[in-house]
């Protein structure tokens, strides 16, 4: 497998300080059934600024992640330590 070189560098964001750049990764590009997928990795420094997690609790029609409770994630990790090998 081949890979691409850019040729033109990175467009840089409306919400970008002046003068600094997008980040730039590579991507392997994956079609299937008329669908393409593409694939990176990015260190988690870089990423993390990005992400958001939206409670339940703060958005009931949207939210997906539950507050932690370490009794539930107890009882979690003890059926994945009887349940896998």
């Amino acid at each position: 497998m081949t890979k691409k070189k850019r040729n033109h560098p990175p467009v840089t964001p409306a919400s970008a300080p002046s003068g600094e750049r997008s980040p730039w990764y590579s991507t392997l590009k994956i079609e299937q059934n008329g669908h393409a997928v593409y694939l990176t990795t990015i260190p988690i420094d870089e990423l993390f600024p990005f992400c958001t997690v939206e409670r339940r609790h703060e958005n009931p029609m949207d939210g997906f992640q539950r507050r932690l409770s370490s009794t539930r994630a107890d009882e979690i990790a003890e059926y994945l330590n009887k349940h896998t090998a």
